[in-house]
């Protein structure tokens, strides 16, 4: 059989520095279908995973399909955490009530919240994501996280690739 090399590397040598850029390192899932109540504005962690990097070089690329149920006049915010620090707000805002990515006027809806983002951490310590939600606006109705009322669930996940820079 023939010897198969890598970057002119024998295959039982190769680590992730020897790998091209732009390969793909490490994928991991988080998901759930518990539901979350959100009655205030104040963000939860609904969903997280840690991750180690091969190397500081590294980049890593991370969506989200997070679905959710709001009630009428309110939002539904969510936002990308690295450890404890916010990376990413899909509106790009700087002030802590203006996350809203999904906003219901006069009725209910079921919005899915997607997010693509590269993240360039630099590091090769552990790494916790979160992705956070709550709700938007200043009603007492609810916003859920995976569905609502007493019978409705549904399920939300994220990935995270690692990939060689």
């Amino acid at each position: 059989m023939a010897l198969t090399r890598i970057n002119n590397q024998a295959l039982t040598n190769v680590t992730s520095a020897g790998l091209p850029s732009g390969t793909v390192l490490q994928v991991k899932q988080a998901s759930s279908n518990s539901k979350i109540i959100l009655a205030s504005e104040s963000f939860v962690d609904c969903l997280e995973l840690s991750i180690t990097p091969f190397s500081t070089n590294s980049k890593f690329l991370i969506n989200t399909f997070v679905t959710a149920y709001v009630q009428t006049a309110n939002g539904a915010a969510i936002r990308l955490m690295r450890d404890s620090s916010e990376i990413y707000d899909p509106n790009n805002m700087n002030s802590s009530n203006q996350h809203y990515y999904a906003y219901q006027g006069s009725s209910t809806m079921y919005p899915t919240l997607n997010i693509s983002y590269l993240d360039t951490p630099s590091t090769t310590s552990v790494i916790t994501y979160k992705v956070q939600m709550c709700r938007y606006g200043a009603n007492t109705g609810n916003v859920w996280f995976n569905g609502g009322g007493n019978s409705q669930c549904s399920t939300s996940s994220f990935n995270v690739m690692e990939i060689a820079g």
